[in-house]
């Protein structure tokens, strides 16, 4: 399935700025609560140091995923807003690869999944560097999160002439894809826990919807005949 916008620039900025920000107040408010009850109990004389340190290491856990969310909602605002410093070029798509497994390999490796890179060392394309690594980090990052203990994700490029389609696929538990499309099409995003009870906030797939935009590029999504979900986006080759 390919989302694409059927509506005026105007009609769904607006949109998105109503149902944005009513979701950054809602959900920055639920992202304080682990935060505010975890350090009121780091404060109890009677603490063990054991518990202290699980306390300590939930807490770490919390402030990281209030960070990513943040992170997450000003590249979005940035983006809608056409603010976003865009350098488009020719680069090695492998490298760029790479680097993302790099930033989430200790999820992976939490998991005991395995990711498989196919895409060959000497593909070049033509995009912005930066936001695609944010894309190909947000997708694949999901796909750990949705994919079991001792799963696998496979990324592929499908090359033409003209283009390569770069695919991610995982034999997780799959998605929800009238939610999915409702999320980009609407900005009505939802936020799910992982198969292993993973937090988040459900802004990584509208950032990655606003850059692969910027980059003349759309997100595909779809369910898997054999389990998983599939993720891809389409890019100039170079």
């Amino acid at each position: 399935m390919v989302v694409k916008n059927d509506e005026s620039a105007s009609n769904r900025a607006d949109d998105f700025q109503d149902s944005f920000i009513a979701s950054i107040v809602h959900d920055l408010k639920n992202l304080m609560v682990p935060i505010v009850s975890r350090s009121e109990l780091l404060m109890m004389p009677t603490l063990s140091e054991e518990k202290r340190q699980n306390l300590l290491k939930q807490l770490n856990t919390s402030c990281n995923t209030m960070m990513d969310a943040l992170n997450k909602m000003v590249g979005i605002c940035k983006d809608r807003a056409n603010k976003g410093n865009y350098h488009f070029e020719s680069f090695k798509l492998d490298f760029l690869l790479c680097e993302a497994l790099d930033i989430l390999e200790e999820n992976a490796e939490t998991k005991n999944i395995a990711i498989h890179n196919h895409v060959p060392r000497d593909l070049t394309v033509f995009a912005d560097k930066d936001s695609i690594l944010s894309v190909i980090t947000n997708i694949v990052g999901n796909a750990v999160k949705f994919t079991p203990k001792g799963g696998k994700i496979d990324i592929d490029a499908e090359i033409s002439d003209e283009e390569v389609r770069i695919c991610i696929r995982d034999n997780g538990i799959g998605i929800d894809e009238a939610r999915i499309a409702d999320l980009l099409k609407n900005n009505h995003y939802y936020t799910t826990p992982g198969t292993n009870g993973e937090s988040g906030t459900g802004l990584g797939l509208l950032l990655c919807d606003s850059q692969l935009r910027h980059n003349g590029s759309a997100l595909e999504f779809s369910n898997l005949s054999s389990g998983g979900t599939e993720f891809a986006f389409k890019l100039p080759s170079k």
